[in-house]
């Protein structure tokens, strides 16, 4: 990355707060900000409330305490979910951010409640200056109900520390990249406590823990104090209900989940461990006979076959065998050769053809499987220049596909790399959002104008046999004109089930056939076409 794009200007504070803590913002939040030694670039305030508005006397001494500091203060009304743990605000405040100073730009949450020590920003901020790698930004914090500070490094930031209980990442000790955030699709609007938790599993889960940097020392004080969703138990009982219902499927092990529940009866009372276990047993029986089938279409891959179907045959945790469906489509290359050491594998079928047509290929394998595999519940796809992004992400798919009660599609998200292996840093995520037809029309709109990233998801689309559809015969983009027709009618007789979490597979950008179609005018017709559509139906 170039050195302009690194972060010269200090972060932007946010703070998120409602009517009942009005007083607990002006004589503590507000002032720990403005008393650091590195000055924010500005602050951020979101109102919570409903009807309310931002008492007018509080918001003059405010902006005045800001204007005294010469620090640009804004303040804003929650547009998204509200009373939900906060969430709301956050996006609403994120998005703000990244319209006013930039997606480059560091974001730096506060809890109204809390207090961030003199050097709070200078401590985190250099971190960020010294290498544009890094992403977040995590130092120390006291509780005022513990004795002793929450210490912890970067071996203790993994998703089943975060699945277990925190080490010690909330609210107030957080500093972000705005683009991280939104890439993140921000924080899970839908989680009335555990919002911290769910951002770290999702972060640490897509990227790992290269982009963190764990400041040692201590410069953020937590207030415990009544009133919160901690000391809610209620709240905090509904956070977890839907805590433990996304993040079922990521314990490994009973043992993993035990330790987070004995976490939860003992320090919130949580009422509900005895469903939880209950769910995670009935996830833990295999399905008798039935079968996943994953169709792999290869023309002239010779030289990322054997990588693509090794990332399958690796999958471990299924409930369900796995039937695994390799068409070759007149390959002049060495693809067979570089897939034959997986000739022989139990559920492997290998067919051939001439259609040099992706289309038809893929309508081949559907077909295939629909006439000759009975017990298939679920059929879905990789490309032979893709992969699968970790051993478990199937069985992933597969519990998300058992909880959907009874979708007909499962869409999950991908992760992009370039041509020469390298990882992009954004991810292609299923977002629920895409239900949304002014918003599916919006993304469409922005893969017409050739925008990075913008493709959807579809590859990671699965499906059950009986609403199984043909790829339309297209030059271009018949996977999205498929996935656009399931979206376009999920509202009717057919339903997608988003898994947000899920990154699924790891999608190579720039494929032969990609770079082949983007000099043709139908790469952009048919994605207008797809934009029309939708328009129509708005």
């Amino acid at each position: 990355m170039d050195a302009h794009f690194l972060p010269v200007k200090p972060p932007v504070a946010l703070i998120a707060t409602y009517a009942e803590r009005y007083s607990l913002l002006l004589c503590r939040s507000v002032p720990s900000v403005l008393g650091q030694n590195l000055k924010p670039q500005a602050i951020v305030i979101v109102d919570d409330n409903d009807n309310l508005s931002f008492p007018s006397s509080m918001r003059k001494q405010i902006v005045e305490m800001c204007n005294a500091s010469e620090i640009k203060c804004h303040i804003l009304k929650n547009t998204r979910t509200r009373h939900m743990s906060g969430s709301g605000a956050w996006n609403t405040g994120i998005h703000f951010i990244a319209e006013k100073y930039g997606k480059d730009s560091i974001v730096a949450i506060l809890d109204d409640d809390d207090e961030w020590r003199p050097n709070h920003l200078s401590s985190c901020f250099q971190s960020f200056r010294d290498n544009h790698r890094v992403n977040a930004v995590f130092p120390w914090l006291r509780r005022t109900d513990c004795a002793k500070a929450h210490r912890f490094s970067l071996k203790d930031l993994t998703v089943d520390e975060f699945l277990v209980g925190n080490p010690g990442v909330q609210g107030s000790n957080m500093l972000f990249r705005v683009s991280t955030l939104l890439a993140l699709d921000g924080f899970d609007e839908r989680l009335a406590s555990c919002t911290d938790r769910d951002l770290l599993i999702r972060y640490i889960g897509t990227w790992g823990v290269s982009g963190i940097r764990v400041i040692k020392r201590v410069t953020v004080k937590h207030y415990a104090a009544s009133g919160t969703v901690t000391t809610n138990l209620c709240a905090k009982a509904a956070g977890l209900d839907r805590f433990y219902e996304k993040h079922l499927r990521k314990y490994v092990s009973s043992c993993i989940l035990e330790r987070s529940l004995d976490r939860a009866v003992k320090l919130f009372r949580y009422p509900n461990a005895s469903w939880v276990r209950s769910m995670f047993s009935r996830e833990a029986v295999l399905v008798g006979n039935e079968e996943i089938a994953v169709g792999v279409a290869m023309h002239n891959n010779a030289d990322s076959i054997a990588e693509c179907l090794d990332s399958i045959f690796s999958q471990s945790s299924l409930r369900r065998r796995l039937r695994v469906i390799l068409f070759d489509d007149a390959s002049t290359d060495d693809s067979i050769a570089a897939a034959s050491k997986y000739f022989g594998r139990e559920g492997l079928v290998v067919l051939s053809g001439n259609n040099h047509n992706t289309a038809k290929t893929r309508n081949a394998i559907n077909r295939y499987i629909l006439n000759n595999c009975k017990d298939v519940v679920l059929i879905g796809r990789l490309d032979a220049d893709d992969v699968f992004a970790d051993e478990t992400v199937l069985a992933r798919l597969e519990k998300a596909f058992d909880q959907s009660n009874g979708a007909s599609y499962v869409l999950a998200g991908n992760l992009q790399r370039t041509r020469r292996g390298r990882i992009l840093r954004r991810a292609n995520r299923a977002t629920w959002r895409f239900l949304d037809l002014s918003h599916l029309a919006f993304r469409l709109k922005r893969m017409v104008n050739g925008k990075t990233g913008a493709e959807l998801p579809s590859c990671n689309l699965f499906c059950i046999p009986k609403a199984c559809l043909r790829y339309p015969n297209l030059d271009s983009a018949e996977d999205h004109a498929l996935l656009v027709d399931c979206l376009c009618d999920a509202k009717d007789n057919n339903r997608v089930y988003l898994v947000e979490d899920l990154l699924l597979s790891i999608y190579t950008l720039g494929g032969r056939a990609t770079t082949i179609n983007r000099k043709k005018e139908t790469y952009f017709s048919v994605r207008r076409d797809l934009l029309r559509k939708v328009e129509n139906l708005i």
